[in-house]
């Protein structure tokens, strides 16, 4: 294994804005090879084995050795069900130890798995489907009906289950064989035609990653994790594989618990979390809830990603009481983690605005100018990225691959072009500046607004449309601005929309408000003056249905605190907080007011329980009278 130091590359007329990670041969190895390999190491010290505790899931315990057979026996019917090399098999399952056991086996069975979100539309999935050019199999637990067409079905039920814990075996033998270049994943991220992009990653950059990650961090991908990451989100492989492969215990936060931040940070302490893997807005509202507390926090590793990371006096609180590390990756769907940086120590000296910092393993980093040209350090310029993390580009996407992912013009391979503005200090620490174009982040996810645009325009009652994401009382509130047909009909116009929309895009997507108006306000040149699109004062409350009436002076109350958090212009009593635009950050604010007004302890975990306006009022009105709760 050969090793060099992070050094600069020179670029033309010798300006230095390029950075390589410490350069190592990557192993001829899988992921799956990787977790065999945990499997098999009982006996030599390290606490890893069969019988070490892979995952915990409520009351139940899944050892390596079951979850090994486990993934075999998926591997089995995978193969009966003739999947072939290199096929795509979608995956709909909940978090459990099922969806680990489902990942594993696929990729036994020498195809790549595609997680299918349970919350997407039926249109939306078979666009991905049809990008990842069909689907060899669907391995589901039921939690929803899928598009799935002539594909053979494979259901992970409780039947399963206890068949799959009864059988003896395992090991990891028999499966398919597959070389480092094979997909291990299809991914899709917001795409600015209106369709998602998809994207396949191999084997070789992913356990390029894998083995980064317990080379730096010793010892760390042994810790007990908890998994809060759905399997869409490119984070999660981080999550789960850095645990599995490496022995460690992934401890799975229920949909209720993930969140809502207060039962997030309490079942950190009653779990005895050890790493966490979190967004950044995820991180942030997970500060906000544990201010203040004093529950016990064995937490000594917080990685985090998704968007610019600022460090809060919630967030500077958390690590001061903690301890712990905190990780700030530099990742995107189209490339696992090309940069890291590491804050330690007292949270009072870090940074307000913390850098990507640099490479990591056999990854290149550059910053470049339209030509392509490497800038001078401490100038800004377009981050791309090259080596051993970057993908071949957008699966059944010819013209969009060869916008993005060009020939690196500084090394071998390809070059993405990731959009983002940066700029290096003179030590080769990248800071990440923010984006070139108008792509955003909602809870922590990617949205191109072009996507949402072009739906929009799609519809033959609109003529143009812009989407804007606006940052209002902290929160981030997607806004679409509609100029329509002249003779489209105006009344109703925006719910017609919204309920269009929802067939078509995930939740975080959706619009939370739609402003109609005469026409696009221009700049000088004739394109649309994105600075004049303004939100509007009180969102439209967009449900079908009128609100109901609230039926006590509680309810009357909820109903205020609630038009006055989310801004809308009505709120029924039988209305859900989340589906009416409510986050986990609302919630913490609906919290405070109606503690400070009724003179109640108010949990926000009571608002995840009862979630509409009467549920919760009614929940206040006992703890009112002393009733307990119901």
């Amino acid at each position: 294994m050969t090793s060099a130091v992070s050094n600069q590359s020179a670029g033309p007329g010798g300006r230095l804005s390029g950075w390589t990670g410490d350069v190592f041969e990557i192993p001829a190895l899988t992921v799956h090879e990787l977790f065999e390999r945990a499997v098999r190491a009982t006996g030599t010290g390290d606490g890893t084995g069969p019988e070490t505790v892979a995952v915990v899931h409520g009351t139940r315990t899944v050892t390596y050795g079951e979850l090994d057979r486990q993934a075999d026996r998926v591997r089995d019917g995978l193969l009966d069900a003739g999947v072939a090399s290199g096929d795509a098999v979608g995956l709909c399952l909940r978090r459990s130890p099922e969806l680990f056991a489902a990942m594993l086996g696929v990729l036994k069975a020498g195809a790549c798995y595609l997680p299918m979100d349970s919350a997407d539309p039926d249109e939306r999935l078979r666009h991905v489907v049809d990008q990842a050019g069909g689907i060899g199999a669907y391995v589901v637990d039921g939690s929803r009906d899928l598009p799935v067409g002539t594909a053979r079905v494979l259901v992970l039920d409780e039947p399963w289950r206890a068949a799959a814990g009864e059988e003896g075996g395992g090991g990891g033998g028999g499966g398919r064989a597959v070389g480092q270049d094979a997909a291990a994943y299809v991914l899709h991220t917001s795409g600015s035609t209106g369709r998602p992009k998809s994207v396949a990653l191999t084997h070789r950059s992913l356990v390029n990653m894998l083995l980064w990650h317990d080379r730096t961090r010793p010892g760390t991908c042994r810790s007990r994790t908890a998994q809060v990451c759905t399997a869409s989100f490119d984070f999660s492989f981080h999550e789960i594989f850095s645990t599995l492969c490496f022995g460690g215990t992934l401890v799975v936060a229920d949909d209720e618990v993930r969140r809502n931040p207060v039962a997030l940070a309490g079942f950190l302490s009653e779990q005895h979390i050890e790493r966490l893997f979190a967004p950044v807005t995820v991180l942030k509202q997970l500060a906000e809830a544990a201010a203040g507390g004093t529950a016990p926090l064995v937490l000594a590793d917080v990685v985090t990603t998704g968007e610019r990371l600022r460090v809060t006096p919630a967030m500077a609180e958390l690590f001061g009481r903690s301890g712990a590390r905190l990780h700030n990756h530099y990742g995107a769907t189209e490339f696992q983690d090309a940069a890291t940086h590491t804050l330690s120590g007292d949270p009072g000296s870090w940074p307000a605005s913390v850098p990507i910092g640099r490479p990591i393993d056999n990854v290149r980093v550059y910053l470049l100018d339209a030509e392509l040209r490497q800038v001078p350090v401490g100038a800004e310029g377009e981050v791309c990225v090259a080596g051993a993390g970057v993908a071949r580009g957008y699966l059944g996407s010819p013209e969009l691959t060869a916008e993005r992912f060009v020939p690196d013009p500084y090394g071998d391979g390809l070059l993405y072009r990731t959009g983002d503005l940066g700029r290096a200090t003179a030590d080769g620490t990248i800071e990440c500046l923010g984006r070139m174009d108008d792509q955003i982040k909602i809870q922590g996810m990617r949205v191109e607004p072009g996507e949402i645009e072009a739906l929009l325009s799609a519809r033959p009652d609109v003529h143009e449309a812009a989407v804007l994401a606006h940052e209002l009382d902290g929160h981030p509130r997607l806004v679409a601005y509609l100029v329509l047909r002249k003779k489209a009909r105006r009344d109703g116009a925006t719910r017609r929309l919204h309920r269009h929309l929802a067939g078509l895009l995930p939740p975080y997507m959706m619009p939370d408000a739609y402003v109609v108006l005469d026409a696009m306000p221009l700049t000088p040149s004739g394109k649309t003056d994105r600075r004049r699109l303004t939100p509007p004062a009180v969102f439209e409350r967009l449900q079908d249905a009128g609100p109901a009436r609230p039926g006590s002076p509680t309810e009357q109350l909820v109903i205020e605190v609630w038009q006055d958090v989310l801004r809308l212009d009505s709120v029924g009593a039988e209305d859900n907080f989340f589906e009416i635009g409510g986050t986990s950050l609302h919630a913490v604010e609906v919290q405070d007011l109606l503690a400070g007004q009724l003179g109640l302890s108010v949990s926000a975990a009571d608002i995840f329980r009862q979630q509409t306006v009467r549920e919760l009022a009614a929940q206040l009105d006992r703890a009112r009278t002393g009733t307990g709760h119901g």
